[in-house]
């Protein structure tokens, strides 16, 4: 997927991000995903490949080691809104905050 929810705003953009990641707790399909959001990256991604520009190359290969309840506040999002829960509706991550 290259940087499909680029050119939407950032509601439908959130909403789609929530879609993603419930549709991969059901699926666990592998997705390739392209963004120049590093906090989209975080929030979707369990491995995140830098790339540089021209040629690309591959900088840096991290993996995302938070799990994915607390990403969603760790990306703004504040404790025990709605918008901070996981793809499944845990419950909210006030925690992360703590």
């Amino acid at each position: 997927m290259d940087e499909p929810f680029g050119a939407l705003d950032a509601l439908t953009r959130e909403q789609l991000q929530r879609e993603l990641l419930q549709i991969w707790a059901r699926t666990r399909v592998t997705v390739i995903f392209v963004t120049h959001s590093v906090e989209e990256a975080a929030l979707l991604a369990d491995r995140v490949l830098v790339m540089s520009a021209g040629p690309g190359r591959i900088e840096n290969d991290m993996m995302i080691d938070l799990a994915r309840p607390a990403r969603r506040c760790i990306a703004g999002v504040q404790p025990g809104s709605p918008r901070c829960r996981g793809p499944s509706d845990e419950p909210p991550c006030a925690s992360a905050h703590s």
